[in-house]
């Protein structure tokens, strides 16, 4: 019997995707997630997002489009030339609707890690202390 890897894209009735999105001690640093690159792995595999201000994972790639969106509204805003600020206007709208309808999805669940505790090289582990809502 061949046996093959599951994604855990589906985050009810799997809570390793809940462990995996609650305890790590990934940082965001010029919106890049930084620190271990297992975590960092599995939390783009178990397909979620982590948002360090707020210290919670959701499911989906939300972050991702917020960060587009952000960023075609910056350039739009810099534009000068009227014929092309106008269809960065239209491509603004899309990546806002994008970020809004994977926003809508992400909130499904969550896990906010509340307080976290680093890697303790004399009990080799760590920990953290989470809340999860899910629907």
């Amino acid at each position: 019997m061949k046996k093959s890897v599951v994604p855990i894209t589906d985050h009810k009735n799997h809570y390793a995707a809940f462990v995996l999105g609650g305890c790590h001690a990934i940082i965001e640093v010029n919106d890049k997630m930084c620190g271990d690159p297992i975590e960092i792995a599995a939390i783009k595999g178990i397909q979620w997002s982590y948002d360090s201000d707020q210290k919670v994972s959701r499911p989906g790639a939300y972050m991702q489009k917020k960060r587009l969106y952000e960023r075609a509204k910056d350039i739009m805003e810099r534009e000068y030339d009227k014929s092309h600020k106008q269809k960065l206007e239209k491509d603004v709208a899309d990546a806002k609707r994008v970020f809004d309808l994977a926003k809508l999805e992400s909130k499904k669940a969550s896990v906010t890690i509340l307080q976290r505790h680093h890697f303790a090289s004399k009990l080799q582990r760590m920990s953290t202390v989470c809340r999860l809502e899910a629907d």
